[in-house]
């Protein structure tokens, strides 16, 4: 299955703080966290971090819908580490 999403999956770096998405952007995509911390954000309140292994789906998945929250990394900065 992996194999079948490898010819059309992107990598992008993105700076600390430098907003990915922002709320109400258009979105259906897959993001998979491979280094580093990604906050999501509703306004200035975070409502969850994503770390390295971590994944998530922005949008539907057949359609492009305004998005509910907006994302940007450096946010795990001074989090403890996960359990396990």
């Amino acid at each position: 299955m992996l194999s079948a999403i490898v010819p059309i999956m992107n990598e992008v770096e993105y700076a600390t703080d430098q907003q990915i998405f922002a709320k109400g952007d258009l979105g259906a995509s897959l993001f998979i966290v491979h280094e580093g911390a990604v906050g999501i954000y509703n306004g200035e309140h975070r409502l969850i971090t994503f770390r390295a292994g971590d994944f998530w789906r922005a949008g539907a998945a057949r359609c492009r819908a305004p998005l509910g929250h907006g994302a940007r990394p450096g946010a795990g900065a001074g989090f403890p580490p996960r359990p396990g």
